[in-house]
């Protein structure tokens, strides 16, 4: 099986995102391939000491079975990052990824669609969510895997959009999660 110029497609990438004036940072390390990605398809590493950054690509996205597009499309979704405001998938990171979408015809989302590219034998563990903050405004959901402060206090957040945020249990048990904040707050 014949794999992708990692270094290539990224530096195609840094010079896509340059050409349309995205201040993607000037601090990255550079890109590597990480084989314990199981859940995503990329992810970009802020070194908090330094103040650099460092993307990982997950190995299928380099197989000759996955479309060049795919696989820049993953880049620059991490590259995004890199930008500043933009390590979350805020409303700063929906507004370049929109740009870049516009400008450079790729799809970048907040989530990759993976359901299109199994039939290419890229195959991710799907994330299990019990929890989530749910915008009361847009409908937007902030998810969980575990129990933490943010889903006990949720008047203490907000949504980018402005809106309030509430507590939900995405497996449908409203009384566990009512027991959980009752239990935590004792």
């Amino acid at each position: 099986m014949e794999v992708k110029d990692l270094n290539k497609l990224y530096r195609e990438c840094v010079e896509e995102m340059k050409r349309i004036n995205m201040d993607i940072s000037n601090r990255i390390v550079g890109i590597k391939v990480n084989s314990r990605l199981s859940r995503s398809l990329g992810r970009c590493r802020l070194n908090r000491y330094s103040g650099s950054y460092s993307i990982e690509i997950n190995p299928c996205m380099l197989a000759d079975s996955v479309e060049v597009k795919t696989t820049k499309n993953t880049i620059i979704h991490e590259l995004i990052h890199t930008c500043p405001g933009c390590m979350n998938h805020g409303y700063e990171w929906k507004w370049r990824g929109d740009r870049v979408n516009r400008m450079l015809g790729y799809n970048i989302k907040r989530e990759s669609e993976v359901e299109g590219l199994e039939a290419n034998g890229v195959k991710l563990k799907k994330e299990e969510y019990k929890y989530a903050l749910e915008c009361m405004k847009c409908g937007h959901q902030f998810k969980f895997q575990r129990w933490c402060s943010k889903l006990e206090n949720p008047a203490r957040w907000k949504c980018g959009c402005g809106g309030d945020l509430k507590t939900i249990c995405l497996d449908g048990s409203w009384a566990i999660c009512g027991t959980i904040a009752a239990n935590r707050a004792e």
